[in-house]
C-alpha cells in the first residue's frame, strides 16, 4: 500500500540548531514563524521537519501512497484495532490530493499522502540526494516486539521483508514493493518496554560527498555516533552523527535498491563488513527512547 517513505518529522528544544547542522550535511533549510525548520533535499517542501518542542520525540512519519489505497488501509487497520482517518484539513496543510492518519499501537503517527504538489528543486540539489521513487531515505525505530513490528509493517503497510540481522535483539528490515525500491525504507529493533527512533538515513549520489559532509560534522565538533564504515545488508556505505535532537542521522551512498522478482531475504550475522566503530568511551544511548506504558 505504500509506495515510499516521504518525510519525518520530530520535535525538539533545539529546533534551531537543525539550521546550521543540516547546511553541514548540504541540505537546503528554511524557518517558518513558529521556528519549525523545513529541510529540503529535492523538489519536495522537506523531506524532515524539525518543530520547537519541550521534548526530542518522532511526531510523524509520512508515507506516499495512491489514492486507492486508502480502503485498503482502513481495513488492514481496523483488523488489528486501529483507526483510519480521512483528513481534507491535513490534505490542504501538506500540499496533497488526498490525506490520511494513523497512530500505532507504540503511538507513533503515520500520515498517508496521495498526489503531493512539489515545487523545483533548489540550486545545488537536484540530483544530490537520491530520493524520487526511492523516497526521502529511511528510518530505524525501535520498538518493544519485533513480531508485533512485523504484522503492522507487512500487514498494514504492505511493505516486503529484506533481510535481518541477527545481532543483540535483532533488527528486521522493509522495503516497499517493487522493481527497483530502495533496499529498506523502515527497520525496526527490538527494545522491551520502550519505543523511539534510533535514525533517519539520507543518501547521496556521490561517494565523495559522504567523506566530506564526515569532514565538516567532525570539524564542527559533532558526535559521530558511528564512524566510516559500510553494512552487509544494503552495502550502504555511511557514517552517523548524532544530531541535534538526540537521534542518529545516517549519512551515505551506494545503497542497494530490490527487484522483488528475483529478491531473496536472508540473514546476517554482523552490522558492518568494515569500520562504523562507535566512539572511543563506548556506543551512545538513544536519544529519543520513552516507555511505551508512558504514551497510552
Amino acid at each position: 500500500m505504500v509506495e515510499r517513505l516521504g518525510f519525518v518529522e520530530v520535535t525538539s528544544p533545539r529546533a534551531a540548531e537543525w539550521v546550521d547542522f543540516a547546511g553541514l550535511l548540504g541540505a537546503a533549510v528554511s524557518v517558518a514563524d513558529d521556528g519549525a525548520v523545513a529541510v529540503r533535499l529535492d523538489e519536495r517542501p522537506y523531506r524532515l521537519r524539525v518543530l520547537p518542542g519541550d521534548t526530542d520525540d518522532l511526531l510523524t512519519i509520512g508515507w506516499d501512497v495512491d489514492e486507492n489505497s486508502f480502503a485498503d488501509l482502513e481495513g488492514a487497520l481496523a483488523t488489528r484495532g486501529l483507526e483510519l482517518h480521512m483528513d481534507a484539513a491535513l490534505a490542504l496543510t501538506r500540499r496533497a490530493d488526498g490525506a490520511a492518519w494513523t497512530v500505532d499501537s507504540w503511538g507513533f503517527r503515520h500520515e498517508f499522502l496521495a498526489g503531493i504538489t512539489e515545487e523545483e528543486a533548489l540550486d545545488g540539489l537536484a540530483g544530490r540526494f537520491v530520493t524520487g521513487t526511492q523516497g526521502m531515505g529511511h528510518l530505524v525505530v525501535m520498538v518493544p516486539d519485533l513480531d508485533d513490528a512485523d504484522d503492522f509493517a507487512t500487514g498494514v503497510l504492505n511493505m516486503l521483508l529484506s533481510d535481518t540481522i541477527e545481532v543483540g535483539s535483532g533488527l528486521r528490515f522493509y522495503h516497499c514493493s517493487g522493481s527497483a525500491s530502495r533496499h529498506h525504507s523502515l527497520a525496526f529493533s527490538q527494545v522491551p518496554g520502550r519505543r523511539g527512533l534510533h535514525h533517519i538515513m539520507i543518501e547521496v549520489a556521490d561517494l565523495d560527498e559522504v567523506g566530506i559532509a564526515c569532514d565538516r560534522v567532525r570539524d564542527a565538533g559533532h558526535v559521530l555516533a558511528m564512524d566510516y564504515g559500510r553494512h552487509p545488508n544494503d552495502e550502504m556505505t555511511s557514517f552517523y552523527v548524532r544530531t541535534p535532537s538526540g537521534f542518529e542521522l545516517e549519512f551515505g551512498a551506494g545503497g542497494l535498491v530490490i527487484d522483488d522478482s528475483t529478491w531473496e531475504v536472508s540473514s546476517f550475522d554482523a552490522m558492518s563488513i568494515w569500520g562504523h566503530r562507535p566512539p572511543v568511551d563506548g556506543p551512545l544511548r538513544p536519544g529519543i527512547l520513552t516507555k511505551v506504558d508512558a504514551i497510552h
